[in-house]
Protein backbone atom coordinates (compact mmCIF):
# COMPACT_ATOMS: atom_id res chain seq x y z
CA UNK A 1 0.00 0.00 0.00
CA UNK A 2 1.46 3.25 -0.90
CA UNK A 3 2.52 5.48 1.75
CA UNK A 4 2.11 9.26 2.77
CA UNK A 5 5.92 9.92 2.88
CA UNK A 6 6.46 11.92 6.11
CA UNK A 7 3.05 11.81 7.00
CA UNK A 8 3.01 12.46 11.27
CA UNK A 9 -0.47 13.98 11.50
CA UNK A 10 -3.96 12.40 9.76
CA UNK A 11 -4.78 15.78 8.26
CA UNK A 12 -0.88 14.94 6.24
CA UNK A 13 -2.08 11.46 4.81
CA UNK A 14 -5.33 12.92 3.79
CA UNK A 15 -3.99 15.91 2.05
CA UNK A 16 -1.03 13.96 0.59
CA UNK A 17 -3.73 11.26 -0.34
CA UNK A 18 -4.98 10.98 -4.05
CA UNK A 19 -7.51 13.35 -4.59
CA UNK A 20 -10.27 10.86 -5.48
CA UNK A 21 -9.45 8.93 -2.14
CA UNK A 22 -9.80 11.59 0.16
CA UNK A 23 -13.52 11.82 0.69
CA UNK A 24 -13.52 8.25 1.33
CA UNK A 25 -10.50 8.60 3.87
CA UNK A 26 -12.78 11.46 5.55
CA UNK A 27 -15.77 9.85 5.64
CA UNK A 28 -13.95 6.88 7.74
CA UNK A 29 -12.33 9.11 9.69
CA UNK A 30 -15.79 10.53 10.85
CA UNK A 31 -17.33 7.55 11.18
CA UNK A 32 -13.92 5.95 13.57
CA UNK A 33 -14.27 9.31 15.84
CA UNK A 34 -18.06 9.04 16.50
CA UNK A 35 -18.39 5.04 16.78
CA UNK A 36 -14.86 4.94 18.75
CA UNK A 37 -14.65 8.67 20.42
CA UNK A 38 -12.30 7.57 22.87
CA UNK A 39 -9.92 6.12 20.37
CA UNK A 40 -6.37 7.10 19.84
CA UNK A 41 -6.20 9.12 16.56
CA UNK A 42 -2.47 8.24 15.12
CA UNK A 43 -0.21 7.40 12.28
CA UNK A 44 1.25 4.17 12.47
CA UNK A 45 3.76 3.01 9.56
CA UNK A 46 2.98 6.04 7.94
CA UNK A 47 -1.02 5.50 7.84
CA UNK A 48 -3.80 6.63 9.73
CA UNK A 49 -4.59 4.44 12.81
CA UNK A 50 -7.24 4.52 15.46
CA UNK A 51 -6.68 2.62 19.20
CA UNK A 52 -8.79 1.39 21.49
CA UNK A 53 -7.90 -0.36 24.38
CA UNK A 54 -6.45 -3.62 22.32
CA UNK A 55 -8.13 -3.18 18.93
CA UNK A 56 -7.04 -1.42 16.17
CA UNK A 57 -8.23 0.06 12.85
CA UNK A 58 -5.86 1.61 10.04
CA UNK A 59 -6.87 2.71 6.50
CA UNK A 60 -4.57 3.78 3.41
CA UNK A 61 -4.52 4.43 -0.29
CA UNK A 62 -3.80 1.59 -2.60
CA UNK A 63 -3.40 3.96 -5.86
CA UNK A 64 -2.64 0.63 -7.97
CA UNK A 65 -5.80 -1.18 -7.17
CA UNK A 66 -7.67 1.85 -6.69
CA UNK A 67 -9.11 1.73 -3.17
CA UNK A 68 -8.65 2.41 0.09
CA UNK A 69 -7.59 -0.59 2.16
CA UNK A 70 -9.35 -0.66 5.82
CA UNK A 71 -7.49 -2.67 8.53
CA UNK A 72 -8.75 -3.75 11.77
CA UNK A 73 -7.08 -6.12 14.52
CA UNK A 74 -9.04 -8.52 14.41
CA UNK A 75 -10.44 -11.06 11.92
CA UNK A 76 -13.55 -10.05 9.96
CA UNK A 77 -16.69 -12.08 10.89
CA UNK A 78 -18.06 -14.27 8.57
CA UNK A 79 -21.16 -12.62 8.89
CA UNK A 80 -19.42 -9.18 7.62
CA UNK A 81 -17.91 -10.56 4.91
CA UNK A 82 -21.02 -12.37 3.52
CA UNK A 83 -22.20 -8.91 3.73
CA UNK A 84 -19.55 -6.86 2.14
CA UNK A 85 -19.60 -9.78 -0.74
CA UNK A 86 -23.21 -8.94 -1.01
CA UNK A 87 -23.12 -5.53 -1.25
CA UNK A 88 -19.52 -5.69 -3.92
CA UNK A 89 -16.77 -5.18 -1.30
CA UNK A 90 -13.73 -7.21 -1.54
CA UNK A 91 -13.02 -8.78 1.84
CA UNK A 92 -10.07 -10.72 3.17
CA UNK A 93 -9.42 -12.09 6.71
CA UNK A 94 -8.71 -8.77 8.45
CA UNK A 95 -9.08 -6.17 5.27
CA UNK A 96 -11.85 -4.40 3.51
CA UNK A 97 -11.88 -2.61 0.67
CA UNK A 98 -13.48 0.00 -0.59
CA UNK A 99 -13.20 1.21 -4.49
CA UNK A 100 -12.54 4.90 -5.43
CA UNK A 101 -15.99 4.50 -6.63
CA UNK A 102 -17.85 3.07 -4.08
CA UNK A 103 -19.07 4.30 -0.99
CA UNK A 104 -17.82 3.50 2.40
CA UNK A 105 -20.47 0.75 3.94
CA UNK A 106 -21.29 2.85 7.05
CA UNK A 107 -23.99 1.09 8.49
CA UNK A 108 -21.82 -2.39 8.29
CA UNK A 109 -18.75 -0.29 9.31
CA UNK A 110 -20.82 0.78 12.34
CA UNK A 111 -21.65 -1.98 13.55
CA UNK A 112 -18.26 -3.90 12.88
CA UNK A 113 -16.59 -0.99 15.33
CA UNK A 114 -19.35 -1.26 18.02
CA UNK A 115 -19.07 -5.39 17.86
CA UNK A 116 -14.90 -5.06 17.96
Amino acid sequence: MPEMPGAKEVDDYIAGSTPIARPIEMTLRQLLKDTWPDANETVVNEVPTYQLQDKSVAYGVDNDKERVVVTLSETLPDKVISEADRMGYETDAQHLYVGYNQPVPLNMMRNLLTEL
